[in-house]
């Protein structure tokens, strides 16, 4: 998510390309970082309400492993909680992304 000058992107693309595949101009500067903030609005709301509904099902007499099947064949599918489900199950919260 990029935003700034369409010019000094189109240049600047090809030494991006080392370091991802998707690229997305999404206009003046500070625009991609307004489009990733959003992203991680969406993200953090996705996991508060796995969190929330986990507890809410375990607490009804739901399995985890269950409701996260029954999550997974619905429209509440979720890439994000299939990949961090089971880190939430095992109980290890250790940082997968860095953040330096």
């Amino acid at each position: 998510m990029i935003g700034g000058e369409r010019g000094a992107f189109d240049k600047a693309k090809p030494y991006f390309e080392a370091m991802g595949k998707v690229f997305y101009y999404c206009g003046a500067a500070g625009q991609g970082l307004q489009a990733k903030l959003t992203q991680n609005l969406v993200l953090a709301n996705l996991m508060q309400a796995f969190a929330e509904g986990m507890v809410l099902a375990t607490k009804g007499g739901i399995a985890p492993e269950l409701m996260l099947e029954i999550l997974d064949n619905s429209v509440a599918k979720s890439g994000l909680i299939s990949f961090k489900a089971p880190f939430v199950f095992a109980r290890d919260f250790e940082a997968r992304v860095s953040t330096k």
